[in-house]
């Protein structure tokens, strides 16, 4: 990835109990990193379980995470709802 032409997001950060939520706000919607998301539900989100969403409700996108550039699975707000019921 060229990173002059596409410089990674940088997410917000949130903190519940010691634990972190990567969040971003991009072409008006909210997207939650599937990994951060999925630890503060007690399951693992990955490829595999993310793949029941509908392809715009979850995306793969470069972030910058502590100091360093990681592709990371993004799911949006509605993706979050689905994954949760």
């Amino acid at each position: 990835m060229n990173m002059s032409i596409n410089p990674p997001h940088i997410p917000t950060l949130f903190i519940r109990h010691k634990t972190h939520l990567h969040a971003i706000h991009l072409q008006d919607k909210t997207g939650f990193c599937a990994r951060d998301l999925g630890h503060l539900m007690g399951i693992f989100l990955d490829e595999c379980r993310t793949r029941k969403l509908a392809p715009d409700q979850r995306k793969t996108l470069w972030l910058r995470r502590y100091d360093d550039m990681q592709e990371t699975l993004m799911v949006c707000e509605s993706g979050a709802y689905a994954l949760c019921r």
